[in-house]
């Protein structure tokens, strides 16, 4: 036979052949029971077509169905597994000359799936059962079952755990999984609406059957949101349900992805942009850098990071993390009182500490928190039951070093905020000058060291029920807004009126200030300021909330020999914005004579007497 006529053969029996099934496949009760019967096969669900049928031959021979549903035993309202408005599957054309229906493609248009995780943990949507479980329960199922592409156009995702009692929802899904066969590997592309986000999500996973026999894959992850960027390439683990590999995420507001997230974490609004990338573990309720690098609005760090959500909304991160340089929040409400009254009388907002637990040590070469200036830091950032605060170890600041703490904590309608710090070789002027609008500075090396405590509503209640303890202590520096020399001269000339001497400054050798403060007022004491020129003391009390003063001192030359000036007394009113200094004559502060007891005296008594 010549080779035309072997081809003319064939092309009769492949017609004989066709026409054979196009009687069946133009019967859209047997392609619709062939239809559903594979699909339950498969999935090992019952599958029910109830509605209008159809059979295409463009693009591509297939056939259509409106109102499927595969069936969810288990689900106590008798709700589905998965209901879809319309199902598209495309037929193999090979199979369909032979009179068979087989699925290459499926596609499900507006579908709703619902998702459940029971309360043992079992997930719903895993085939337990049909052609699919039997390749998942056994290692030993020979072949490889051919499976294919199952596309899903504007969707709904809903999926429930009757653990946690909470529930989330997906909208506006659409893409497609990419199986081709169950021992080969598996793509998904996504694209959907969550908590009012768009999401795109792609993921691949080398060996999809193995992990869901409880096994070990290599998987790739990539999340694309506004909210977050995230890429991770790794190992997943099902049985543990963990994932360990490289993992990359960013968010630009931390405060809009956790309120994106669901999660009640208000500290996410102290933070600007996010980036961490480096080798984790995550697992379902906790995500652990080893060794990641990690940048927080443009200042980059180093070091170990854990994130673990706990039982009832409560978020527990560790870490050790080590920077070039950081900026932390402002916390001069706490460290000193601003005077400002205006600006004390808002409640601070302690909501950060609320469902955390917080447990970060810090180091960085720079740091800064609002106006002050650090170098060298070493620190550690703690919440716990509510309460926050911030230890630092060592650091140089101020001109010197600097090592304490501060702390905040709600307590039902009050605040208790403390500080307890000692300064060491630390430069005087920026210390003074930190309380702001004071006419008085000091320049100079010196040291310091408080330790205040309060219990209050707002700011400004925390400065009146203010209490603790201080000093600080200087040479050979400068007194500015205080000319002492001058206040001597006019003591001297035995003035009694009102002197300003604001404009000049006052030279010592050696400076003390002593303090105490009790409800908002500081008493000095054991304060004096020594140089050649003067020897003054001190003491008194301030307003710290009026910022009144109401001081007296004394102050006298060194060495003078003149008793009655030897100590000249003083008066210090007005406030710490414009003090008023008052000179005493000397004689009001010595003591009067003591009285000499009167003589005896007799004389005549009266006639009435």
């Amino acid at each position: 036979m010549t080779k035309f006529g072997k081809i003319a053969v064939s092309l009769i029996i492949v017609l004989i052949i066709a026409g054979l099934s196009v009687p069946k496949l133009l019967s859209t009760t047997y392609v619709k029971q062939r239809i559903a019967d594979q699909l339950s096969e498969l999935s090992g669900r019952h599958v029910e077509l109830t509605g209008s049928s159809s059979i295409s031959l463009r693009p591509y021979l297939g056939v259509s169905y409106n109102d499927v549903v595969f069936s969810d035993p288990e689900d106590a309202e008798g709700k589905p597994l998965v209901s879809i408005e319309e199902l598209k599957a495309k037929l193999d054309l090979f199979a369909a000359l032979f009179g068979e229906a087989n699925l290459s493609q499926v596609e499900f248009i507006r579908p709703y799936f619902r998702l459940r995780v029971g309360q043992n943990g079992q997930r719903n949507w895993l085939p337990d059962k049909g052609l699919l479980g039997k390749q998942i329960a056994s290692e030993e199922e020979d072949g490889s079952l051919r499976l294919g592409t199952v596309k899903i156009e504007d969707g709904i995702v809903e999926l429930s755990d009757e653990q946690s009692r909470q529930s989330s929802q997906l909208t506006a899904v659409n893409g497609q999984i990419f199986w081709p066969k169950s021992d080969a590997p598996a793509k998904i592309n996504m694209e959907s609406v969550w908590n009012g986000e768009i999401m795109k999500v792609s993921a691949s996973f080398a060996d999809p059957i193995v992990l869901l026999r409880g096994g070990t894959s290599t998987v790739s992850l990539n999340v694309n949101s506004k909210p977050i960027k995230l890429i991770l390439d790794g190992e997943a683990d099902s049985t543990g349900g963990g994932i360990e590999g490289s993992l990359s995420l960013n968010t630009p507001s931390p405060s809009r992805l956790v309120d994106w997230l669901g999660w009640n974490l208000p500290v996410a609004r102290m933070i600007g942009e996010l980036s961490i990338n480096g080798d984790a573990s995550l697992l379902a309720n906790s995500l652990e850098f080893l060794e990641a690098s990690v940048t927080v609005d443009g200042h980059q760090g180093v070091g170990r990071l854990q994130l673990v959500r706990q039982i009832e909304e409560v978020y527990e991160v560790t870490g050790t993390l080590a920077f070039k340089s950081i900026e932390l929040p402002a916390m001069q409400y706490v460290l000193a009182p601003t005077g400002d009254v205006a600006d004390s009388d808002a409640k601070p907002d302690l909501s950060f500490a609320d469902n955390l637990v917080l447990d970060v040590r810090l180091s960085s070469e720079q740091a800064s928190s609002g106006s002050l200036a650090m170098s060298n830091l070493a620190a550690a950032a703690i919440v716990r039951d509510g309460r926050a605060s911030f230890d630092i170890g060592a650091a140089e600041a101020i001109g010197g070093t600097v090592a304490g703490s501060v702390s905040i904590r709600a307590m039902d309608d009050l605040i208790e905020a403390a500080a307890d710090f000692a300064l060491s070789d630390i430069d005087l002027e920026q210390l003074t000058q930190a309380y702001k609008g004071t006419a008085v500075s000091l320049q100079g090396k010196g040291d310091a060291d408080f330790k205040l405590k309060s219990t209050g509503r707002d700011l400004n209640n925390l400065i009146v029920r203010l209490n603790g303890e201080g000093s600080i202590r200087g040479k050979d520096g400068e007194l500015f807004g205080l000319d002492f020399p001058n206040l001597l001269a006019n003591i001297g000339d035995g003035s009694d009126s009102v002197v300003r001497v604001s404009d000049g400054s006052t030279s010592y050798d050696e400076l003390k200030l002593g303090f105490f403060v009790a409800n908002g007022t500081a008493f000095l004491r054991d304060s004096s300021l020594k140089s050649s020129a003067i020897d003054l003391t001190l003491k008194g009390r301030t307003d710290l909330v009026r910022r009144s003063l109401a001081l007296r001192g004394t102050i006298a030359v060194p060495g003078e020999e003149n008793a009655d000036s030897a100590e000249l007394p003083f008066f210090v009113g007005g406030t710490d914005t414009s003090p008023l200094f008052v000179p005493l004559p000397a004689a009001r502060l010595q003591q009067p004579p003591p009285e000499q007891p009167k003589a005896a005296q007799t004389s005549p008594q009266s006639p009435s007497q």
